[in-house]
């Protein structure tokens, strides 16, 4: 487990919100081949891409997915994620986090 870490400042504050960022690996269905995850979101919805459907784990549906393979994916558009999906060797890393899983420090 990982933790992120992101300064926001504001109004002369400065907050920073603290992610526990889970690694894992998602893995192929059985015989038939697929991928054991879906997603949704993505910058052309206006969300952030996350896990709509996790088979075999790997996931956790509602994770926000920060990168895949090694690549950021925040900010892509849905088709932008899936095609980077696509071409990740197998088993496909990724880094996700849980939403609501944060923490706020004022210093």
């Amino acid at each position: 487990m990982i933790t992120m870490i992101i300064n926001l400042s504001c109004y002369g504050h400065a907050v920073f919100l603290l992610f526990q960022v889970q690694e894992s690996f998602v893995p192929l269905g059985g015989g038939s081949g697929e991928l054991g995850l879906a997603i949704g979101g993505g910058a052309d919805y206006g969300e952030f891409p996350f896990v709509t459907a996790a088979h075999g784990g790997g996931a956790t549906v509602g994770d926000i997915i920060l990168e895949i393979g090694g690549t950021p994916v925040l900010g892509m558009t849905l088709g932008d994620v899936r095609g980077v999906l696509n071409s990740c060797p197998h088993p496909i890393r990724i880094k996700t986090v849980s939403p609501g899983e944060w923490r706020a420090e004022n210093i």
